[in-house]
C-alpha cells in the first residue's frame, strides 16, 4: 500500500461525510434500479391508487425528520463534550463507526425514497415494499442510536478511547517497497590534541 493510499483510508476513516455520501449515491442509484425494472422481474404487489406514492413521500420525510434529531442531538452532544472534556477528544467521537454509519443509513433512506418519487413509469410496488422496510430499519434504529450516543459521551468510554488510541503503534505512512534510510554510520576521526 503506498503512503497515499493509506494517508485516504486514514481520511475516510475518521471523517463523518464518508459513509453518508457513498448511501446516497446506492438509495438514488437502488431507487432507480427498481423504478426501471421489467415488470416480469419484479413481484406482483396489489397497492390501492396513490399509496406507493403516500407511502414514499411519507417515507422521505420521516427519514428526514428523524435524520434532522440524529445530527441535532449529535451536535449538542458534541459540543457538551468538548466544554466538559477537551476539544481534542472530538476525533474519537467522530470517528465512530455507529455515529456514521446511523449517518449513512438515514441519508441513504432519504435518497432512496426520494429517488422512488421521481421516475413515474409504472407502479411504484416494489419500491413501496422497500421503503416500508427502510422505515421499520430506522424504527429500530433511533433508539438505539441515542442510547450509543450517551454511553459514548461517558467519561469512562471516552477515557477508555483514548487510552487505546494511545497504545495502538503509529501506522506506517511509508510503503513496505520503499527502502528504508537508515543513518549511515559516519567514519570519525580520532580527536586532535592541541599543544603539540
Amino acid at each position: 500500500m503506498t503512503a497515499k493510499l493509506a494517508r485516504l483510508l486514514e481520511i475516510l476513516r475518521t471523517v463523518v461525510w464518508g459513509l453518508p455520501a457513498l448511501a446516497v449515491v446506492l438509495g438514488f442509484a437502488c431507487a432507480l434500479g427498481l423504478s426501471f425494472a421489467p415488470a416480469s422481474a419484479l413481484p406482483a404487489l396489489d397497492f390501492a391508487e396513490g399509496a406507493p406514492r403516500a407511502i414514499l413521500t411519507t417515507l422521505a420525510a420521516t427519514s428526514m425528520t428523524v435524520l434532522s434529531l440524529v445530527f441535532t442531538s449529535t451536535v449538542v452532544g458534541l459540543q457538551l463534550a468538548s466544554t466538559q472534556f477537551s476539544p481534542r477528544l472530538l476525533r474519537h467521537v467522530l470517528s465512530d463507526a455507529t455515529l456514521r454509519l446511523t449517518l449513512a443509513y438515514l441519508v441513504g433512506t432519504a435518497a432512496f425514497a426520494l429517488g422512488s418519487l421521481a421516475p413515474t413509469r409504472g407502479a411504484a410496488g416494489p419500491n413501496a415494499l422497500v421503503g416500508l422496510l427502510l422505515t421499520a430499519g430506522v424504527l429500530a434504529l433511533v433508539p438505539y442510536f441515542l442510547q450509543h450516543l450517551v454511553s459514548l459521551l461517558r467519561v469512562d468510554s471516552l477515557m477508555r478511547q483514548v487510552t487505546r488510541a494511545g497504545f495502538r503503534p503509529p501506522r506506517p505512512w511509508r510503503s513496505r517497497r520503499e527502502p528504508r534510510a537508515w543513518p549511515r554510520r559516519v567514519e570519525s576521526s580520532p580527536p586532535r590534541r592541541f599543544g603539540r
